[in-house]
């Protein structure tokens, strides 16, 4: 709606943050009852249940805005403040002095379109590598433009410093900002009568309380914020954990649509009441605004809700003083965000489709392992473990990309190989090298094939190719975006 005033476009995210603030689900149906008179006199009577945040008003230098859509950043906190000891222990999310302070444990960009007929999340992992504008410590004292994580901004600077922080780093103005608690989003879930989650396997992960057997399981608030927080089990880490953040966000989306929900009129106050009282915002919410975003936004359904994340260049890249961090593909993230401050669709409809035709584990090899790159990550705590699979990998004629470092996570005994789905041929000869290891696909990765190597690795297989390819001809052709895209019609096992 690039004839939308730019008074309407500071207010139209109002709306659209509910939509946002029961993490993308509740506000559809907020959205469908605020039409009603009850619904009006609902949202009208639960306004001031919000907490709000001045997060604006100190901002200068800022991207102009996009041309007719509403952008949100959307904060998971993991902050323990104002819960109690039982509550934490119940939650298996530490203590208050254990876990002292403010962090953002999640962070996402999303994009409602000004036609109102599609929203875009996107997810931006938190130890995401960007440039943390210059700023004012809590001290008073100047703070001078760095390099560092992307969750380090909310821990020194709050809401105010990560905007400014995103709009830095994408070129995407904010419009409004949503923030949930760990304590909210139980609360919310539980509103909802729980969803459905999957798991390719059963888990039992101590640091985050998930408990869950392989395949589909119902939870509620506890079990939900634990399938969201965990990653010590996931061998992909962060990056797995945003793929299960954005397919429990589209369950939330299914349920908060389903009949069960709004068709009863008790469920639906509480959920509207849980959502509203989880969350910060923004301090410019006007629930006039909801009413007009209702109109709009009734033609939306599940399968207009789609999910990608940042495209990746490295998803555990050493950075001098940081660690272990995650690089963004600046090339495409930035064709990315531009895109999206056009108020242009992101995300090719015909990219998904070709990418799930494609086998990657079927038909012999054809790459020459020449052509891959790989890097070997200690996943078993054995000093020296890395270094020897890097040269193993070498040995057998793969290109190594990195010098071999330890992965994050638990010590493992099960070799894990970590690739990107659109370099489809290329796995095949990963495979036929390392036929014990375990591949885990992580859309985004990038060109890089990361072994991750458990104590039971016993060496690098040579690869007899099927077939020599050309001399000229790419190894592999992967599509653009390199995110993967889901929506919330998506099935939840599949």
């Amino acid at each position: 709606m690039s004839s939308t005033s730019p008074q309407l476009n500071r207010h139209r995210p109002a709306g659209r943050w509910r939509r946002l603030v029961a993490v993308l689900a509740t506000l559809l149906s907020v959205l469908i009852v605020a039409t009603s008179t009850a619904g009006w006199a609902l949202l009208h009577r639960v306004e001031g249940q919000v907490d709000r945040v001045d997060v604006f008003a100190d901002l200068s230098h800022r991207p102009q805005a996009s041309n007719g859509g509403t952008n949100f950043l959307l904060v998971g906190s993991d902050t323990r403040e104002g819960i109690s000891r039982r509550a934490l222990r119940r939650l298996t999310a530490g203590s208050r002095r254990s876990a002292a302070g403010q962090r953002s444990d999640t962070v996402m960009l999303a994009h409602v379109s000004g036609a109102g007929d599609a929203v875009t999340l996107i997810s931006l992992p938190r130890d995401s590598v960007v440039k943390i504008p210059a700023h004012d410590s809590a001290a008073g004292e100047r703070v001078p433009a760095r390099r560092d994580k992307l969750n380090v901004a909310y821990a020194a600077g709050g809401p105010e410093l990560t905007v400014r922080t995103v709009e830095h780093n994408t070129g995407v103005r904010i419009d409004r900002y949503v923030e949930v608690d760990f304590a909210g989003f139980v609360r919310l879930v539980d509103a909802l009568g729980g969803v459905d989650v999957c798991l390719p396997v059963a888990v039992d992960d101590q640091q985050s309380g998930l408990d869950l057997p392989a395949g589909r399981s119902h939870v509620g608030g506890v079990q939900g914020l634990a399938y969201v927080r965990a990653r010590a089990f996931d061998p992909t880490g962060d990056i797995g954990r945003i793929g299960r953040q954005q397919r429990f966000l589209a369950a939330l989306v299914d349920q908060a649509l389903s009949r069960t929900t709004l068709l009863n009129p008790v469920r639906l106050r509480g959920v509207v009441d849980a959502a509203l009282s989880a969350v910060r915002t923004d301090d410019e919410l006007d629930y006039g605004d909801v009413l007009e975003l209702a109109t709009r936004l009734r033609g939306a359904d599940r399968g207009d809700l789609l999910f990608t994340t940042v495209p990746l260049a490295d998803s555990n890249h050493f950075e001098p003083g940081l660690g272990s961090t995650v690089l963004w593909d600046e090339a495409a993230a930035q064709e990315m965000f531009a895109k999206l401050r056009a108020d242009e669709p992101i995300l090719e409809e015909a990219a998904e489709p070709k990418r799930a035709a494609r086998k990657t584990d079927g038909g012999p090899p054809t790459v020459p392992p020449a052509s891959i790159r790989v890097r070997a990550l200690n996943a078993a705590g054995t000093p020296g473990l890395a270094a020897q699979a890097s040269e193993d990998l070498r040995a057998a004629g793969f290109a190594i990309a990195a010098d071999a470092a330890d992965a994050v996570g638990d010590p493992a005994r099960e070799t894990v190989v970590r690739f990107d789905p659109r370099w489809s041929k290329s796995v095949r000869t990963v495979r036929a090298a390392l036929p014990d290891a375990r591949f885990v696909e992580v859309p985004g990765l990038g060109g890089t094939f990361e072994v991750l190597a458990g104590s039971s690795y016993g060496g690098v297989e040579d690869v007899t190719l099927a077939a020599q390819p050309s001399p000229t001809s790419q190894p592999d052709d992967p599509d653009r975006p390199a995110s993967r895209v889901r929506s919330a019609a998506d099935p939840v096992c599949g």
